[in-house]
């Protein structure tokens, strides 16, 4: 048993869609998720603890090949172009070939990672989300960990150095005044991920409004209650960037996953 799992070393928790994408630059679009197993962080906020703590993930995924992961991707209803690859932390895993079969097969691939490991893999995806953690996570990137996980790897492709800027993005979630200012330093840190040289209409740094209830994750709540608060700390981050001189190439967003479904797992 223990030699067939290495075998499928892609630790898989779960596979859903077709739903939305709920932050970031495709918030909206209908979209696969592809969730893996394994994090090298501990947030205290954190919104998929059953894809980060060994005691909830160890009983629940499941050994995968990338074969094995499209076979299931396709038993579901036919809809998104888009699929995300996410934890967890995708980045801790070899996603190579997992990415080209899914890119053959016609789906774009997006991936979403706090910027802690680099993968050359990176290079491959259609769109890269960066989203360092803030303060209130406890697990804060600093601006100088950001510049070490990009220090040198941007230059292994020259001719793709500006290209690799228009598909990568960096999002920051926001909690509180402490995690806003933090946003404000990536995004004056890492300038380049503001402007576009190909394609896109607006920059590239997204501040989100998080979900401000991860305890009640896999339970049914007041969906009024956490809708209020989203949209209270929405209103917050609006009202705070629009009048920030610093900030005036930022787009903020609400959690839009959050706002329709609350707290429910995906299914």
């Amino acid at each position: 048993m223990i030699g067939r799992q290495m075998d499928k070393a892609l630790r898989v928790t779960e596979i859903f869609g077709p739903t939305i994408q709920g932050e970031g630059r495709q918030a909206g679009a209908s979209t696969y998720f592809i969730r893996f197993a394994g994090c090298d962080l501990r947030c205290s906020w954190c919104d998929s603890p059953h894809s980060v703590l060994p005691e909830l993930f160890k009983a629940s995924s499941e050994y995968m090949t990338p074969d094995e992961i499209i076979e299931k991707l396709s038993l579901l209803p036919r809809g998104p172009q888009w699929v995300v690859l996410t934890g967890g932390n995708p980045g801790l895993f070899a996603l190579e070939q997992l990415i080209g079969k899914l890119q053959a097969g016609g789906y774009k691939v997006m991936v979403e990672t706090q910027g802690t490991v680099w993968k050359d893999w990176f290079h491959s995806v259609d769109e890269l989300c960066l989203s360092p953690k803030p303060p209130s996570s406890g697990n804060t990137v600093t601006p100088e960990m950001f510049a070490d996980f990009l220090k040198g790897r941007l230059s292994q492709a020259l001719e793709g150095f500006m290209e690799f800027y228009s598909r990568a993005y960096i999002k920051v979630v926001v909690f509180d005044e402490e995690d806003y200012y933090y946003a404000v330093d990536m995004h004056e840190s890492f300038p380049k991920f503001d402007f576009y040289i190909s394609g896109g209409t607006y920059t590239d740094h997204l501040p989100t409004v998080s979900n401000p209830h991860p305890d009640t994750i896999g339970k049914v709540e007041d969906l009024s209650e956490v809708r209020d608060s989203v949209s209270d700390r929405f209103r917050w981050v609006c009202e705070t960037v629009s009048h920030d001189t610093r900030m005036r190439d930022v787009k903020a967003l609400p959690q839009l996953h959050v706002l329709a479904w609350g707290n429910e797992r995906a299914r």
